[in-house]
């Protein structure tokens, strides 16, 4: 029997600030309490983050990963994020959106274009989840890059909650309204190991701009 290659899930990330990260959790959790969901976020399983990049690695390629992103040269100057509505997304996500500016979206191309080659191909179980489900750019987009919502498809977000049944989600966005506009300023990103449904819990590295 051939043994399996060691791998983990890894997401790339901006970690919102303290007014950001507690208005996350107020939401999740007015969401969650009246809702059937999977997960509520919280300050140590579930934190609320908005993804840049998520893969499936070789433990033998993390380090190399790292350093790579390490390497890269970060906005010189701030890199402002903007909260605004809310969204359900593929049936059973529910999404506080970003702007999508272009800072973030060269931000975002940029991390991916480092940490894309490193996965090897590799696709992460909860992409794997989804895809019969997708659409055929979201498919051809996992093809290439590993995960959906890359390049064109980039849509920055904090993850509220994950519904475990899809006809709750018109009723979830009329109960928590338009949404909520916000903003901070990042000045680093994380790379945390990656959860069930997307989600983050330890942090492995912090990066800060420069």
């Amino acid at each position: 029997m051939v043994e399996q290659e060691a791998m983990t899930g890894l997401n790339i990330v901006l970690l919102p600030d303290r007014k950001v990260f507690n208005k996350a959790l107020t939401h999740s959790y007015n969401i969650t309490r009246r809702f059937s969901h999977e997960f509520v976020l919280d300050s140590e399983k579930f934190r609320p983050h908005i993804t840049l990049y998520q893969g499936h690695y070789p433990n033998r390629n993390i380090e190399k990963l790292i350093t790579g992103l390490e390497e890269m040269k970060y906005p010189d100057g701030e890199v402002v994020v903007e909260m605004n509505d809310f969204q359900l997304s593929h049936d059973t996500f529910i999404f506080w959106n970003c702007k999508k500016t272009p800072e973030l979206q060269n931000l975002h191309e940029r991390i991916l274009t480092i940490a894309n080659p490193f996965r090897d191909g590799n696709i992460p179980p909860i992409t794997k989840e989804l895809y019969p489900t997708l659409s055929d750019i979201e498919k051809r987009m996992v093809d290439s890059t590993g995960s959906i919502l890359n390049k064109e498809l980039f849509h920055p977000h904090i993850t509220l909650t994950r519904l475990r049944h899809k006809e709750d989600g018109v009723d979830v966005l009329k109960s928590i309204g338009k949404g909520e506009e916000m903003s901070f300023a990042p000045y680093s990103i994380a790379v945390a190991h990656l959860g069930a449904h997307g989600t983050i819990s330890d942090i492995v590295t912090e990066i800060p701009f420069n």
